[in-house]
């Protein structure tokens, strides 16, 4: 399916629910920006489409970019070949506070590992997540540490190593 052609079936079928669109990076991939409230609903109409089906997500990132926390969720098809990026930002009331959004590990299932990561090192708890799980980090952090590890906000104690746990 031609990059073009897929943006015109992306924007019919998804509508009003983008924000923005355009190139992801210097690549040709394309990313459209959502509102986290749609997430679910996108996730599935992207993943059911016959035209799209972009059933596999590559990749589940998260950044923190100007107090905002960023998801950018891979996507392809595997018998098309195509490929998307949807974004999704979320804005935590405060540097130690949890934005929830919607899971996606119904849609795909490879969802869940990626999440549970988010949810422990940026404080994103995912919503109707089929079971509680955590990644269980190595790490013990200093005790004073409070917040989450890769947040800009979080701060080690001085002086003190992080150990790993046996």
């Amino acid at each position: 399916m031609e990059i073009n052609v897929s943006l015109i079936k992306i924007k019919k079928l998804l509508g009003d629910h983008i924000l923005e669109q355009g190139r992801f990076g210097r690549t040709e991939v394309q990313a459209i920006w959502i509102e986290s409230k749609a997430l679910k609903q996108v996730a599935e109409k992207l993943n059911s489409d016959p035209e799209l089906l972009l059933n596999w997500l590559e990749n589940l990132s998260v950044m923190e970019m100007d107090g905002n926390i960023i998801l950018n969720y891979f996507l392809r098809s595997h018998a098309t070949s195509a490929s998307l990026i949807l974004r999704v930002s979320l804005a935590p009331a405060t540097s130690q506070s949890k934005v929830i959004v919607s899971t996606v590990t119904d849609v795909w299932a490879m969802a869940e590992l990626f999440e549970a990561e988010i949810e422990d090192l940026f404080g994103v708890p995912f919503k109707d997540t089929p079971v509680v799980r955590s990644i269980s980090t190595e790490f013990k952090f200093a005790p004073g540490s409070e917040g989450f590890p890769l947040r800009k906000s979080f701060r080690f104690s001085k002086g003190e190593r992080n150990e790993v746990t046996s």
